[in-house]
């Protein structure tokens, strides 16, 4: 048995975003499912609190409006103007009993509804 590890303190300064090696093989498999070529991280404004993540696949990313996180597997790429939001964000794919979900660790994160469908951040 193999245990993955990696360092949750370490995201570089030009890096708002920290993949989980489970999360980069989950957005990898979406879009080899899909057959879009990348996947879009953003925020929309919903809910009592203010925002939810918005994450889809897409076709076309332009370099004006989004940011390259990462590449190689899986091409994610961040809505550029929601980027002081999601730094320092981990994204991880964990196992919650039988079933698996997408977790975003954000420490902007200032106040949540009470259902979990919505947050605001400073």
């Amino acid at each position: 048995m193999a245990v993955e590890t990696f360092d949750l303190n370490d995201i570089s300064a030009n890096q708002s975003i920290k993949l989980t090696p489970k999360a980069l093989k989950h957005f990898a498999d979406r879009i080899a499912k899909s057959g879009k070529t990348g996947i879009l991280l953003s925020l929309k404004e919903s809910g009592c609190t203010g925002f939810k993540y918005e994450i889809e696949e897409r076709d076309s990313f332009s370099e004006v409006e989004h940011k390259r996180i990462e590449s190689g597997t899986a091409n994610v790429y961040i809505d550029k103007k929601y980027e002081d939001a999601f730094k320092g964000t981990i994204i991880d794919y964990e196992q919650q009993g039988l079933n698996f979900q997408l977790v975003l660790k954000n420490p902007n994160v200032q106040d949540s509804c009470g259902c979990g469908e919505s947050f605001n951040f400073q």
